[in-house]
Order: structure tokens, then sequence, then C-alpha cells
């Protein structure tokens, strides 16, 4: 699954994670982890199983905190114009 990992600020890691590949990541701060395939990445955070990211193709962006997890809105384009009902 395509993912990319921001810790402190910093992109740490931007690629493939091939099934069962694991990687560990460290920060005081912040860790951001962002994937194209939420079903395919699992994610342990302070020790506890946070479960699979979401769902089949899912992009699907999680930040960590030193205590907690949030899950970013998705932010509106600026660029794109809505299309009026009717």
């Amino acid at each position: 699954s395509f993912t990319r990992v921001f810790v402190d600020g910093v992109l740490d890691f931007e690629g493939i994670l091939k099934p069962g590949e694991r990687r560990d990541y460290f920060g005081v701060q912040t860790a951001e982890v962002t994937t194209a395939n939420g079903a395919g990445i699992r994610v342990v955070f302070n020790q506890r199983d946070q479960g699979l990211m979401g769902s089949f193709g899912e992009v699907v962006t999680w930040v960590f905190t030193p205590n907690a997890k949030s899950t970013p809105l998705p932010s509106v384009d600026p660029t794109t114009t809505p299309v009026p009902d009717g």
C-alpha cells in the first residue's frame, strides 16, 4: 500500500509497503500517517493496536500526538467549483 509518514513535521517515509512489512517510527510531537489503502495498513500507537486505518482503497490520514489520535477532515479544494443541482 502506498504510505507517507511525517514524524515531527519531517517526511520519514514515502513509498509502497508490502504485505507483512513492518516499520517503526518514533517522534516527540507528532506522527502523521497517510495511506492510499486503509485496509492495507494496521497501526500500533503507544503499544495499543489501533486496527486497520480504513476500507480497501480508502485514502486515510491519521495524526498522532503523544496522547491522542485524530483524523483530519478533508479540506475543500479552492480550485474546484461546485456544480449546481438541476
